[in-house]
């Protein structure tokens, strides 16, 4: 090698090398979600809980089931920072309530996140008759 082209060899190498180091890791987006309760009485209802990181835009879609409604009733976001790199999660709170008895699957929600179309779990939700008597949860 020429000994004039060395420092520039040298100081290519070292760039390359830094920036493997220094660069942030590429996160794939992901989601995941939790329901509170698997069984629920007509006119009661239960929570899923949908957490999300990554871009993204807008909120998780689930498709309608008959025995059940679902809406979204919050929304909050959560940043943490580790070794100087921050990710932000999201979390969508959705209230399902038993319209009439019966069983159902909820799910997939559906979300596009750093351009893949993502999808949580399923859940199994049985709605029973309603309560006879005495309060009822809301």
């Amino acid at each position: 090698m020429d000994p004039r082209l060395a420092p520039a060899a040298a100081r290519s190498l070292i760039m390359g090398v830094c920036l493997l180091l220094f660069a942030p890791p590429a996160l794939a987006g992901a989601m995941s979600a939790s329901l509170s309760s698997t069984k629920i009485h007509v006119g009661e209802g239960a929570t899923i809980e949908v957490r999300v990181t990554g871009q993204f835009q807008g909120q998780p879609r689930f498709a309608e089931v008959p025995v059940v409604s679902l809406h979204l009733v919050g929304q909050s976001s959560q940043t943490s920072i580790s070794r100087g790199r921050a990710t932000q999660s999201y979390t969508f709170t959705y209230r399902v309530n038993g319209l009439v008895p019966g069983k159902a699957t909820l799910g997939p929600a559906k979300l596009e996140v750093d351009g893949r179309e993502l999808r949580s779990e399923y859940f199994q939700i049985e709605v029973l008759p309603r309560r006879q008597g005495g309060n009822q949860a809301q």
